[in-house]
């Protein structure tokens, strides 16, 4: 019997403690303020380097081939002090889809950090565009900008699910 009441207080402790947490913690972050959306750019984007576009094949001469392609901004994208900035990279229709991405940040001291990659946007809806591919970073350094390159790695040939 002591037994049954002390798991019943427990439960009822356990229930009471997880919705002061849930009405604390996550009830106010549903949706961020309009000021706190996130400020996207869409820089140009080259292959990267010599053998950046590859072909992979599924072993089966009866299958199309697979053809990934590495992406990188042309050009550094400027970041300001204390600021955070998302690139949006595109993969065009003949590329194929994105499938992974990532950020070059500048050496030390600089006080670049990623805080974005994914291929939903940053900003609500937080829907996918098609083709898109999100790559933000952070500067934490309150007085001097800074720059990042942003990649991402394109492929056709793969069924998107």
């Amino acid at each position: 019997m002591r037994t049954k009441t002390f798991l019943a207080l427990a439960a009822t402790a356990g229930c009471a403690t997880l919705g002061v947490f849930a009405a604390t913690g996550l009830g106010d972050e549903d949706e961020p303020a309009a000021g706190d959306r996130f400020q996207v750019v869409r820089p140009a984007l080259e292959p990267a380097g010599g053998n950046a576009a590859l072909r992979a094949t599924g072993g089966d001469r009866k299958t199309k081939a697979t053809t990934v392609t590495h992406l990188i901004t042309t050009s550094p994208v400027p970041v300001g002090a204390g600021d955070e900035l998302v690139a949006e990279l595109i993969c065009k229709k003949s590329q194929g889809v994105p499938v992974s991405g990532g950020a070059i940040a500048p050496p030390a001291p600089a006080q670049v950090a990623v805080s974005v990659v994914s291929r939903f946007s940053p900003n609500p809806p937080f829907e996918p565009e098609p083709g898109s591919y999100y790559v933000g970073v952070r500067n934490f350094d309150p007085v001097n900008p800074s720059e990042f390159r942003a990649t991402v790695v394109c492929a056709k040939g793969i069924k998107e699910k």
